[in-house]
């Protein structure tokens, strides 16, 4: 059993790998070894028995999920399996959403936390509430515009559109309980100019798709793959050992005093692997340290 989307190993157990787990709920669930070093050599636990009991009620109290735990004894020595199944609410550890995606950890901030806590929602952007908008300060011009066009189109009966406004926007579901949905506030409210929606094929937007995995092909990583869904595409990049390289020499280049540990919080990946990463480059020749840890800075050759 080799690590991938779905595996995580670690030698020991840290509280920080919490957010591992988080990760593996926000997506499609997944497995923690603990016990298992970076190449898959298996490491003796002290403390198993204690990390049975602690590990669960930590993910309990923390997460507010519950895991499977199982100690696994072998010649080599034993390690722990933790079984994490995908939740489908956001999971959030200490106040911060992590996703698991490829063979990484991410903390979901800004619009990505917004497209994921609305999709564990099963709501879109345009179906979001919108508290104090009331149906009075939408335009009236408007509506009666909206009126007019459907009638011509057909695309609603006499019925629908002789009714008062409020009944009106109830039957085109563009209320949330008593609030107004942002669909109704793009539509009809005055302070919306110049709303416009675009549509069109990839041969009239120029070759972004084509140049990607051109890019992709040139780094040596996996293709994203591509899917649709009614939020929109998402191109998903899935990073293997070999990527991790790569993507430290572009974090470098663009910050060449960066440290491991904000290689690692950008990468999802822990320091100890960073590190690991950083040591075969230098074998390679691809990177070198200049001074010392504190005060010098890292150099790419070539």
């Amino acid at each position: 059993m080799n690590e991938n989307q779905n595996i995580e190993w670690k030698q020991s157990w840290r509280d920080e790998y919490l957010k591992w787990i988080c990760g593996f709920a926000n997506a499609n669930g997944g497995t923690l070894i603990i016990g298992k070093t970076d190449d898959g050599k298996i490491t003796k636990i002290s403390n198993a028995d204690k990390l049975l009991e602690d590990i669960p009620n930590k993910v309990r109290d923390i997460l507010g999920i519950m895991v499977d735990t199982n100690l696994h004894s072998v010649k080599q020595g034993g390690y722990i399996e933790i079984i994490v199944e995908p939740y489908p609410y956001p999971v959030s550890y200490k106040g911060q959403y992590h996703y698991r995606s490829g063979s990484t950890k991410q903390e979901l901030k800004g619009a990505a936390l917004d497209r994921f806590l609305l999709k564990k929602q099963g709501k879109h952007w345009d179906g979001v509430p919108v508290p104090y908008v009331k149906i009075d300060d939408l335009d009236s011009d408007t509506i009666n515009l909206f009126k007019s066009r459907a009638l011509n189109s057909k695309r609603l009966s006499n019925d629908i559109l002789n009714e008062i406004n409020v009944k009106l926007l109830e039957k085109l579901h563009l209320f949330e309980g008593d609030y107004l949905k942002r669909a109704a506030i793009l539509l009809f409210h005055p302070d919306i100019a110049n709303a416009f929606f675009r549509a069109g094929a990839v041969e009239a937007w120029g070759r972004g798709i084509e140049k990607i995995i051109e890019a992709c092909k040139k780094a040596k990583i996996p293709a994203p793959e591509f899917r649709y869904e009614q939020s929109g595409l998402w191109l998903e990049f899935i990073f293997n050992k070999s990527s991790q390289k790569i993507l430290i020499l572009i974090l470098i280049k663009n910050n060449k005093d960066i440290t491991t540990a904000q290689m690692a919080e950008a990468l999802g990946i822990s320091r100890r692997a960073v590190a690991k990463q950083i040591d075969k480059l230098k074998k390679l020749k691809r990177l070198k340290r200049v001074g010392p840890d504190k005060g010098g800075y890292w150099k790419i050759n070539g």
